[in-house]
């Protein structure tokens, strides 16, 4: 089954096309024109709303959902209004006047006007034009600059006009307040008040801890909601002591503005003069150290894959070298390099390629859906964001 997720970013849709086994992202003209196609598929027969986003399934199975969080329905309705506008045609010859004609609601239309049914529509800058209609025919002149032969009524004059799409207001608006970007994952959100309340609890801890080490506290939140649900459990984050015992971890902390090193280790003696902090077995059962370490180790894999923060988590779980090769896996099959996926935010589809993990190692490790166990913890309205510079991304994802 197909299905298509409409977002918006920096002011241009974004489309992610999803067939069942491979994912694309395409943006600009190219979302644009699938939008147009699904158009003419006619109305969706069911649709869900959702804090979220709005959904649409077609006749044939084919789910189509908008992002409700972010200006994607604005831009839809300026595009609907005037498509040769959206495109930016200049200094076009356009009429003002009269058109009484029928036009198709499909689905565009239905998402803009809330499943109404079009009427008295006055078109906006560009083919300034006025509507009404009841039919069920789409007309496809909408979308085009009113040619000179055309039966519309003209009531004024022909002019010739700037065009100012609306679009430049909207970019203007996420130029002055910089907007996340929106990436969709195909799982369901299981936050309920009890594990919010749990993880509420170490606040304090997550908050200071955020700040030192760049790691959004939403990320840790999500995380030890997943690993503990914030329980009163010995280790907080579920740090595996072996897995990184006499291992020296480097991690940069922002309020000392130095690089801090520490070791989890049986043995402290040996490392004298050579890490700032030893953790011993029981040290790390304490919250605070727990979730000190714990970020610690999030900026180290962050630093491994260019704070891509899917990347990040999985690393988290899964560990760096076996983290590189799921990434070099995914690469060869989608025909993409390493550095590419690593420094795509929106990629996220790194379960259907843990088989990889056994073919290597000779058994299997990491849980293959841990990313998306991850994100279900948060609300949706959160921002997860990794680093200290301002145009270190932040990533809303959006949950079913």
């Amino acid at each position: 089954m197909k299905s298509y997720w409409f977002s918006e970013h920096n002011g241009k849709l974004v489309c992610d096309v999803y067939d069942g086994s491979n994912r694309n992202i395409v943006r600009g003209k190219q979302a644009i024109n699938i939008l147009f196609e699904l158009n003419e598929l006619g109305d969706g027969k069911e649709e869900i709303d959702s804090k979220n986003y709005h959904s649409y399934e077609m006749e044939d199975g084919t789910v189509v959902r908008f992002n409700k969080k972010d200006n994607t329905l604005k831009l839809i309705e300026n595009m609907f209004n005037n498509r040769a506008t959206y495109e930016k045609q200049k200094k076009k010859p356009v009429k003002r006047g009269i058109q009484k004609t029928a036009v198709t609601v499909g689905l565009l239309v239905a998402l803009v006007l809330g499943g109404k049914h079009l009427t008295d529509v006055k078109v906006d800058a560009g083919n300034q034009i006025e509507m009404e209609t009841d039919d069920d025919s789409l007309d496809q002149s909408l979308f085009e600059t009113i040619p000179e032969d055309s039966e519309t009524e003209v009531v004024k004059e022909t002019i010739e006009t700037e065009v100012t799409p609306d679009t430049e207001e909207i970019n203007a608006a996420i130029e002055e307040t910089v907007e996340p970007l929106q990436v969709n994952v195909d799982v369901t959100s299981s936050t309920d008040d009890k594990l919010q309340e749990n993880v509420e609890r170490y606040e304090e801890y997550i908050n200071e801890n955020s700040s030192k080490w760049g790691i959004s506290p939403s990320i840790i939140k999500a995380m030890m909601a997943h690993e503990s649900s914030g329980g009163e459990v010995k280790n907080l984050m579920q740090i595996q002591f072996d897995s990184w015992n006499d291992q020296i971890l480097t991690a940069y902390n922002a309020e000392e503005g130095r690089d801090i090193k520490l070791v989890l280790t049986d043995n402290p003696g040996n490392y004298t003069g050579q890490v700032d902090f030893t953790i011993s077995r029981q040290e790390l059962l304490n919250p605070k150290t727990n979730v000190s370490v714990a970020s610690m180790i999030l900026q180290y894999n962050a630093k491994e894959f260019n704070n891509n923060v899917c990347l990040t988590i999985i690393g988290y779980n899964l560990g760096t070298g076996a983290t590189k090769t799921l990434i070099n896996e995914a690469a060869t099959q989608l025909g993409r390099t390493p550095e590419d996926l690593i420094n795509d935010q929106t990629f996220t589809s790194y379960n259907q390629y843990y088989y990889v993990i056994k073919e290597k190692y000779g058994k299997n490790f990491g849980d293959p859906n841990y990313f998306q166990n991850i994100i279900s913890k948060s609300n949706g309205d959160e921002t997860f964001k990794i680093g200290f510079e301002d145009d270190d991304p932040e990533i809303q994802y959006i949950t079913r």
